[in-house]
């Protein structure tokens, strides 16, 4: 019986497969003219290594380098290997504003960002361990990497935030 089905399968799925034959005018299969194949005509993309990180910058901006001490505006997710979401900012109306610091992450993310522009686009992988030491988070697992995915939107000398209304309360603290 395990067979009979096995070969219901072949058939059904040899049946479906309209891939490698091209439908002529009147809407009838031809296997003697081969669709087109896809072609993408971006080379394919080189995984480049630095320190314990991999990382892949996905576009080639000519814009400002990320340095510390600028203002960076970016979306950023980080997830786990098994694509569980630790945190992302792209799903919020605007992107996340800070100044770029050696100590705003750890280990070799802050290089890797470094070698980003702005518009760029990248994706670094680094292992949990490097970031957290022996203390791992409870979303992560013993000898797993985090996947960190940036789009780096803007670099500025002064953060670009919006003056608030005239009439919004301002709270006065004192120092002592």
């Amino acid at each position: 019986m395990k067979q009979v089905w096995a070969i219901f399968f072949l058939l059904f799925f040899i049946a479906c497969d309209t891939s490698s034959t091209k439908t002529n005018a009147s809407g009838e299969n031809n296997p003697s003219e081969k669709a087109p194949a896809i072609t993408n005509n971006k080379p394919p993309q080189k995984v480049k290594k630095l320190g314990d990180l991999d990382y892949i910058i996905h576009t080639n901006s000519s814009g400002p380098k990320a340095e510390v001490g600028k203002f960076l505006t970016m979306h950023m997710k980080y997830t786990t290997e098994q694509d569980s979401v630790i945190f992302t900012s792209f799903k919020r109306a605007k992107p996340l504003t800070f100044r770029f610091s050696k100590t705003l992450f750890k280990g070799a993310l802050n290089e890797g960002i470094e070698q980003m522009a702005a518009g760029d686009s990248a994706t670094f992988k680094v292992p949990a361990k490097k970031l957290y030491g022996s203390r791992l988070p409870a979303f992560v697992k013993e000898g797993e990497d985090l996947i960190y995915t940036i789009k780096l939107v803007g670099i500025e000398d002064k953060p670009n935030i919006p003056a608030t209304s005239p009439n919004a309360p301002v709270k006065v603290t004192k120092k002592k």
